[in-house]
């Protein structure tokens, strides 16, 4: 599967845990959510139903991405997806801690310092 389909599958199901994290269905972070994987883009990779569900191909291209993207996606490509998640994570103006666990986690599967995520998380708190 092509990186930036493998991308995709990545940030989708890591901002689907972001959603999920806090227990809260927040519609701003759902918005966000929306706005990022639109359904037709999420169709046309094969990554939805027509009823709107993950499909079985969105599953299998998330483990190949958790395989994959660590040694294929240069450090700012992986730093550009852990910023894109923390758009789904503050939508609500918010960080809960489970959501911030779940962007540590996605950087921990990206090959990403912890070092170098405290940077980026610095960063973003600011901007």
């Amino acid at each position: 599967m092509d990186l930036d389909s493998l991308k995709l599958a990545f940030a989708a199901a890591t901002a689907q845990r972001l959603v999920d994290a806090d227990g809260v269905e927040d519609v701003a972070e759902l918005s966000v959510f929306g706005e990022l994987f639109s359904p037709l883009a999420m169709r046309q990779a094969g990554f939805v139903d027509a009823a709107g569900g993950f499909t079985e191909g969105f599953r299998q291209a998330f483990e190949e991405a958790r395989r994959v993207l660590p040694t294929a996606l240069p450090h700012g490509e992986k730093l550009e997806l852990l910023s894109l998640l923390f758009a789904v994570e503050s939508a609500d103006f918010t960080l809960d801690p489970r959501e911030t666990a779940v962007i540590a986690d996605a950087a921990r599967m990206l090959a990403i310092t912890e070092q170098d995520l405290g940077y980026l998380l610095q960063r973003l708190h600011q901007e």
